[in-house]
């Protein structure tokens, strides 16, 4: 008897991590409305014309540029142009100072999702930027020098920020900082929140991380600081959207050869897919879009939250996520023999095929 209770004991012990996940946040979890209203701030990003924001109760603060990955050849190099890369906005309502009571930082994503994940010299680099020598620390080479080309046009290393609200912050610690990004953006907004809460020292507790088919940011020193210094114990506050057929927040590959990422934790996942009866069907594109993530999540948290600018006419049906999300590239094209339907050369060579 003692014998078969040691082996249930290392059975279960060699299944548990494969069938429970702590990272998996519930509907509960979830603030309904202020998940919707990043996604839609997240949507506008894209606007690099600024010529159609708006946000309900929020006053558009202004943009700040920087530059994205173009392809050169067989690489993904910065391009030479300055343009919109993300926005600020301050809240109408203000505290008895007449400071906004929140503020939110919006990052957009790449031009084409092909500049950033399709090239293998984005290897994960050391960096101090957080003001201090962390071993091991390491970040996306290719996301964190998209980043590098705009944090000094939001806060400076002076903690000086050419946008009166943020240059409030120093001062107004009491308000609600809710940072923000589809795909690139959310690997950005990543960046961004570490930075805030661990060089800038602003508190946690009021600082709100929601990004949407994000990819991984940095390797596992990095998650794990991410983890430590900004998430709390009272609410999840940081929380990443994944849905269950995008295949991006697969990438980068968790591990090739001695390289390595790993996501930063707590993650809401929901499952969809176009109709594949659709004109048009491209179903890596589809899956990863952000009006259809918002088409989908607006059903899924049942909240009719309105975003200018959000409508979709790619037909999408709604599917049962995993009962363990399993990360893998592999998993994902066994799980999705449909998204080999017309596959890009590039998706091809990015996953061996």
């Amino acid at each position: 008897m003692k014998v078969k209770t040691v082996l249930l004991l290392i059975l279960l012990m060699l299944l548990l991590p494969s069938c429970l996940d702590f990272s998996v946040v519930k509907k509960a979890d979830v603030n309904r409305v202020l998940a919707l209203k990043l996604l839609c701030a997240s949507i506008q990003a894209y606007d690099i014309t600024d010529t159609n924001v708006s946000m309900p109760g929020y006053t558009f603060v202004g943009s700040f540029k920087g530059r994205d990955l173009v392809k050169r050849g067989d690489r993904s190099v910065l391009g030479p142009n300055i343009e919109n890369f993300g926005k600020i906005y301050s809240s109408v309502e203000t505290d008895s100072d007449g400071k906004p009571k929140s503020i939110i930082i919006s990052f957009r994503g790449s031009s084409s999702i092909q500049n950033w994940i399709s090239d293998f010299t984005f290897i994960p680099v050391a960096t101090n930027y957080l003001g201090v020598h962390i071993n091991n620390f390491k970040v996306h080479s290719g996301i964190f020098s998209v980043y590098n080309t705009f944090k000094d046009r939001i806060i400076n290393p002076n903690n000086t920020s050419p946008f009166d609200v943020l240059n409030d912050l120093d001062s107004n610690k009491n308000a609600n900082v809710y940072i923000t990004g589809h795909s690139l953006g959310g690997a950005l907004a990543v960046l961004f929140t570490l930075e805030l809460v661990y060089r800038l020292g602003y508190p946690k507790e009021n600082i709100t991380m929601y990004n949407y088919a994000a990819p991984r940011a940095g390797n596992s020193v990095f998650a794990e600081t991410y983890d430590a210094k900004v998430n709390t114990l009272s609410r999840k506050n940081s929380i990443r959207f994944v849905n269950d057929n995008d295949l991006v927040p697969r990438l980068p590959i968790e591990r090739l050869g001695s390289f390595e990422y790993k996501h930063v934790k707590n993650y809401y996942l929901f499952c969809f897919k176009p109709d594949q009866t659709a004109n048009g069907f491209s179903f890596i594109a589809d899956c990863h879009v952000q009006k259809n993530y918002f088409k989908i999540l607006k059903d899924n948290l049942n909240n009719n939250y309105n975003c200018p600018d959000s409508d979709t006419t790619t037909d999408l049906n709604t599917c049962m996520p995993s009962t363990y999300y399993m990360l893998s590239i592999g998993r994902y094209l066994q799980n999705n023999p449909e998204s080999m339907r017309n596959l890009p050369q590039w998706i091809k060579d990015l996953l061996g095929l």
